[in-house]
């Protein structure tokens, strides 16, 4: 949903989960039926920014804050009409975090600078609006405050990363917490007795009896957001890349869902040389372009104007073209892959038997083979014609990477280590079917081998790991032939030209890098506007190292030339630097 005109200030949910609060910088503060996302109402906070929001615990109000240079007000209303109740005004100071009372009764309201200078938390009781006490922090602004479930005890997050614990009653300082960090975000156990925080370079639980955090966070990302589940066993936050982290109540790792904005780009070459490059976000339609029409579009993937593609229940993780590039298969996180035909996006056949997410495909160069593997540790080898299951492989670890030498006589897979939480220990295995499918184990290639690709004559194996690497072997001896380093993150796809002259590698950077396989040397690299300009998601540009470019129609809005200190737009240079033909002259090499 757009939300707001601007940046988004605040998020929150009723408790009973059926509405949710937006806050933006335009002063509005939106309200939206969370089964629907229908926006059932949008409220004027006040002239200025809204900074935060919050409902009370039993879901009938929702207090917003805003503030001007003389004052600042927090505005109480009826969570389901609207309807201003009690406004809470106070000299300057600009408010910074905002909290119910368990019993909905106060208030609380940290405010950066209030009086004289002073951070402060406000007490105010909501019978009367009638400010009750200036608890103050002394050494920064409470960024998150937060009761007890008891509602005798205050705790205020600051910036400076302590966190003071306030008697609601009497308004007395009981202790300070240090937690070693700047603080962002705080979040109070169900049972009351230790407060989770988190900030700049890490987090902690903390005891509310004081002294040094118990425990320490099982992170060194920077922490934006953090919330108990309602039992207390787990702690979930996100940081501010957008991953989400589970952590147990002693800090260590439950769980990590990486952010899912990127887009995965993976490469694959025809049998007549053409580079097709497949991207996709985890829950959304591939995009798919090739090198013969130099046009990016979405792979078309509905029978009758019916999308079968839905974010919820049938997520994309893995697809791959074929070597004519007529059909797509496509690994869904169900266990299942679709096999389409790639320009019309009609289901042609279905495969089932992987337990849990389908995380690789290879078809053969020539022929019907298609070649999976999953998050079940196994890898196998299907007729795409018939559907039939030919091969099962095991390779003792979930399957990142798959590949299929052309004729179809070696079989590759890209693992992590089959020993949880071994570091360095990617791999990738190769099984000779000719022999009764005896292996050859590949190491070296990081803390996890993401993709795999056979030369044409199978006698090289190309396999991407998650430190932006591809690494060339020696199929027969292991040895290892060459190094292909450029990418900034891990790579998601790698293919060999048929004639074994280009190396083409897709990185979790946004960009296919494509290589001279002989020597290493980078010749092109391809990007999409998918993220690096959301309002243009169909636009790309290729360009070499030497600054010759060619693109879609808009895509000189995707980049520029800096010519000493400043950044010039690419319409400068585009008589001098733009060549039409640059893709089929780097494929024809």
């Amino acid at each position: 949903v757009r939300a707001a005109q601007g940046p988004l200030r605040a998020v929150a949910f009723s408790p009973d989960d059926r509405l949710l609060a937006t806050a933006g910088s335009d002063g509005t503060v939106a309200v939206w039926d969370t089964r629907t996302l229908a926006r059932l109402r949008s409220d004027s906070a006040g002239e200025g920014p809204v900074n935060a929001i919050a409902f009370s615990p039993d879901s009938h109000l929702l207090a917003s804050t805003t503030w001007r240079p003389e004052e600042h007000v927090v505005v109480v209303r009826d969570a389901a009409s609207g309807t201003p109740l009690v406004p809470l005004v106070a000299p300057g100071g600009e408010p910074r975090a905002l909290a119910f009372s368990p019993d909905g009764l106060l208030l609380a309201l940290g405010v950066a600078g209030q009086t004289a200078g002073r951070n402060v938390v406000e007490l105010w009781d909501l019978h009367d609006g009638h400010l009750l006490k200036l608890l103050p922090c002394p050494r920064q602004t409470a960024v998150r405050i937060g009761f007890t479930p008891d509602g005798r005890r205050l705790a205020a997050a600051t910036a400076d990363g302590t966190v003071e614990l306030f008697d609601v009653t009497s308004g007395a300082h009981l202790t300070s917490l240090r937690a070693g960090t700047a603080l962002e975000a705080m979040a109070m156990a169900p049972e009351g007795n230790v407060v989770a925080v988190g900030g700049t370079g890490g987090g902690a639980v903390c005891s509310l009896s004081g002294g040094e955090p118990e425990h320490r966070l099982q992170t060194r990302a920077d922490i934006r957001a953090l919330a108990w589940s309602p039992d207390g066993t787990v702690v979930a936050g996100g940081d501010k890349d957008g991953n989400i982290s589970l952590w147990s109540p002693t800090g260590g790792l439950v769980a990590g869902f990486p952010a899912r904005e990127a887009w995965h780009l993976a490469p694959a070459f025809t049998v007549d040389g053409s580079l097709v490059i497949q991207g996709w976000r985890e829950g959304s339609a591939p995009l798919t372009w090739d090198s013969q029409t130099l046009s990016l579009r979405e792979a078309p993937l509905s029978d009758g104007g019916v999308t079968l593609v839905d974010a919820h229940s049938q997520v994309i993780r893995a697809s791959t073209v074929d070597g004519r590039g007529h059909r797509v298969a496509i690994g869904m996180a169900d266990g299942r892959i679709e096999i389409r035909d790639r320009q019309s996006g009609r289901l042609v056949r279905q495969l089932t038997g992987h337990k849990g997410a389908v995380r690789a495909l290879a078809f053969a160069m020539q022929g019907d083979a298609l070649v999976s593997g999953g998050e079940d540790g196994s890898v196998r080898l299907w007729d795409a014609a018939s559907g039939r299951l030919q091969l099962r492989l095991e390779a003792g670890a979930p399957v990142k990477g798959v590949a299929l030498s052309l004729d179809t006589a070696l079989v590759a897979a890209a693992t992590g280590s089959s020993r949880p939480g071994s570091a360095g220990k990617g791999r990738a295995i190769i099984w000779d079917l000719r022999t009764g499918g005896s292996q050859r184990v590949l190491e070296g290639v990081g803390d996890e081998a993401r993709c795999v690709a056979f030369s044409s004559h199978g006698t090289g194996v190309a396999v991407g790991g998650s430190d932006a690497a591809v690494r060339l072997f020696d199929t027969r001896s292991g040895a290892l032939l060459r190094t292909f380093e450029g990418h900034t993150d891990s790579i998601r796809g790698v293919a060999i030209s048929p004639d074994g002259a280009l190396l083409a590698s897709g990185s979790r950077d946004g960009t296919v890098g494509l290589w001279d396989a002989r020597d290493g040397r980078r010749l092109l690299t391809w990007t999409t506007g998918r993220g690096l300009v959301a309002s243009m998601p169909r636009q790309w540009i290729a360009f070499d190292p030497a600054g010759y470019f060619v693109g879609s129609e808009h895509c000189m809005a995707l980049v520029g030339w800096r010519t000493g200190e400043s950044m010039e737009s690419a319409e400068r240079f585009a008589p001098l630097f733009y060549r039409p033909d640059l893709v089929e002259q780097v494929l024809g090499r």
